[in-house]
């Protein structure tokens, strides 16, 4: 069962995270970090959290079992976009103005606003090379024919005119990671 005291928590992950980053300067060499964020995932729907899976998650077990295993954490929205937002970003995305419930469409404007941290490029300071493997889903600028950025909606994708909305200001290549 998973520990309720939250800030607690907060503060063991910060001093563990602190001690790592400490311990790896001495060794002049930082730790790997690999973060797995999946859609639909439960705290049991992995075996190295629950034996009795009904998936059987040996590599993530192993990763797992030679790292850091966090057990008490919370998406920061119900739905993919504004939660992987509120993991780059560190932020909650009902602050940003933006509806955290509402998916804009593959043409929506990027949750992530013009010069806004993420943790890809805090890690990219502190000398990593990162990468971003599998699906982006934080909206994307798009620019029509006449230059003109465009909303967002299911309808955009219709209307972009993929030469001048290259290279992609709002990408993962924009945002902090290498690859």
């Amino acid at each position: 069962m998973p520990p309720k005291n939250t800030t607690l928590l907060t503060a063991i992950f910060i001093i563990t995270l602190c001690r790592l980053l400490a311990n790896a300067t001495e060794r002049q060499q930082p730790p790997n970090i690999v973060i797995i964020y999946a859609d639909d995932l439960g705290f049991g729907d992995l075996s190295t959290y629950n034996p009795q899976s009904a998936y059987t998650t040996p590599r993530i077990d192993q990763l797992a079992n030679q790292g850091i295993k966090f057990l008490d954490a919370h998406s920061p929205c119900t739905i993919c976009s504004p939660s992987r937002y509120g993991l780059l970003s560190g932020q909650l995305v009902c602050r940003t103005g933006r509806k955290p419930t509402a998916f804009e469409g593959p043409g929506g404007p990027s949750y992530l606003a013009p010069g806004e941290l993420t943790l890809a490029q805090m890690l990219q300071q502190r000398g990593y090379r990162t990468g971003v493997f599998g699906k982006w889903h934080l909206g994307l600028t798009w620019f029509d024919q006449d230059g003109k950025r465009l909303a967002g909606g299911f309808e955009t994708p219709l209307q972009i005119d993929y030469a001048k909305s290259t290279p992609l200001v709002d990408g993962p290549n924009a945002r902090g990671f290498d690859e």
